[in-house]
């Protein structure tokens, strides 16, 4: 008998061998449709040069992460035109899989935008009375895919 790696990927091929486990490294689409079916997610900015993170709700919209937020710090840092990135994720007992995208904010001041968006379904996770919306264009989307269990080897019969 002998011992057979069932996963012998390397890095760079679609699907690979990491630490995690046989990771999938996800196409823009399927990144984009976990961000349709997810509704909280953490927002990554820079503010007087320290990362911050933020927990949000948003909503997918016309290829844009699309968040509702209140004046304050976290407003001010998304209106100073810099890169900002925006994650995902979710796991369970079969499966994780994590979404990140980067982008440069927007506010969204237009009134029949503004009006649009108000009709949408929104979370209510974090309740907020007074917000602006703020579209963060995808520049860049990458995510992966891991299988929660995971067959390191098997046995076999020599020969």
């Amino acid at each position: 008998m002998r011992v057979v790696p069932t996963h012998p990927g390397h890095p760079g091929d679609a699907d690979f061998y990491s630490a995690q486990g046989p990771a999938t490294v996800l196409s823009p689409d399927s990144c984009r449709d976990l961000l349709r079916r997810a509704r909280l997610g953490r927002l990554a900015v820079c503010m007087d040069g320290t990362p911050v993170v933020f927990p949000v709700d948003y909503r997918y919209d016309r290829d844009r992460v699309v968040l509702r937020t209140a004046s304050g710090q976290k407003l001010d840092a998304l209106q100073g035109g810099t890169r900002v990135a925006f994650q995902v994720d979710h796991r369970d007992a079969r499966v994780a899989w994590s979404v990140m995208a980067h982008g440069i904010p927007q506010v969204i001041d237009a009134q029949t935008e503004v009006d649009r968006l108000d009709r949408l379904r929104w979370p209510r996770w974090i309740p907020v009375s007074e917000y602006t919306y703020v579209a963060i264009p995808l520049q860049e989307i990458s995510g992966r895919r891991i299988a929660a269990h995971v067959e390191l080897a098997r046995l076999v019969p020599d020969g």
